[in-house]
């Protein structure tokens, strides 16, 4: 699944050299080390007890990569929900991170 159109330019602040050297990086790690660690650590690390108890506002924008990932957005909220049982979220339109 191709989340990325190559179309897209970069935004000013990255360069095809930090793109490249992320990419090289990526090729050799990938996700292992911190899925291994989350494997690891379980349930133990104690997040079960940490509430936000004030309301909270997210906005992100409706191109945002992750949100082309079917079914992360549902996922990530209920999640989210779990730790902040008063929070309310804005897609801002025609927008992503590197607009």
């Amino acid at each position: 699944m191709d989340l990325v159109d190559p179309s897209t330019p970069l935004p000013h602040w990255f360069s095809e050299e930090d793109l490249t050297n992320y990419a090289r990086l990526y090729e050799k790690s990938g996700f292992c080390t911190p899925l291994q660690i989350l494997a690891l650590l379980g349930g133990s690390i104690g997040l079960e007890e940490l509430k936000v108890k004030v309301p909270a506002f997210v906005f992100m924008g409706e191109k945002d990569y992750p949100l082309k990932i079917p079914g992360l957005a549902y996922s990530l909220n209920k999640m989210v929900r779990d730790y902040i049982s008063d929070i309310e979220t804005t897609y801002l339109p025609d927008r992503g991170i590197i607009y």
